[in-house]
């Protein structure tokens, strides 16, 4: 694929998270135009799954959705913060656990037509109860599932959030295959 010239760029705002930008550029074909987006230090997502299998979720207030959405926990990142380093506060600030396995399951890009941000998706396990301190802004109630539970939940749209979405589909492979071998 042919690249995009940029032509100039222009900030917005910016925090230690996102910045709100606005880029002149130019098409291969000389066509000029104006693109506004969002620049992400990136995001994590963990997958915590217990010694018995469970699945642990958070519901949490979104206010721009107005509404309480389950998620696994995640979070944004500063700029230079090493992913696992950020999935391991997330995991004790939002879930209540510590990992004494971390699996990476990949990563994906939350919504690539708006923001650059890549969200980094770890499969968390050994937990152990830890210690956290939510985020002034953060309110959660903590919620445990099987793995089939999980599965209905995002089936019947009770899950909606895409970030978690995306999260099980690459944790499905992982989860599953192991039930197989462990049936097998």
């Amino acid at each position: 694929m042919r690249r995009w010239e940029r032509l100039s760029n222009e900030v917005f705002f910016r925090s230690p998270w996102v910045s709100f930008e606005h880029d002149r550029y130019r098409l291969p074909d000389g066509v000029e135009g104006d693109y506004f987006y969002v620049r992400s230090a990136g995001a994590v997502m963990v997958v915590p799954i217990d010694r018995e299998g469970g699945v642990h979720l958070v519901r949490q207030y979104r206010y721009l959705l107005d509404e309480d959405s389950l998620e696994f926990p995640a979070g944004g990142m500063r700029g230079g913060v090493d992913p696992v380093e950020q999935a391991r506060a997330e995991l004790r600030e939002e879930a209540g656990f510590e990992a004494g396995e971390w699996e990476p399951l990949g990563r994906f890009a939350s919504w690539n037509g708006v923001t650059n941000e890549i969200c980094h998706v770890f499969l968390a396990r050994d937990l152990a109860p830890a210690a956290g301190e939510p985020d002034t802004t953060e309110e959660f109630e903590r919620i445990r599932v099987t793995w089939e539970e999980l599965l209905r939940m995002a089936e019947t749209n009770e899950i909606f959030d895409g970030m978690t979405l995306a999260s099980i589909a690459l944790a499905r492979r992982v989860v599953e295959g192991e039930r197989g071998r462990a049936e097998g």
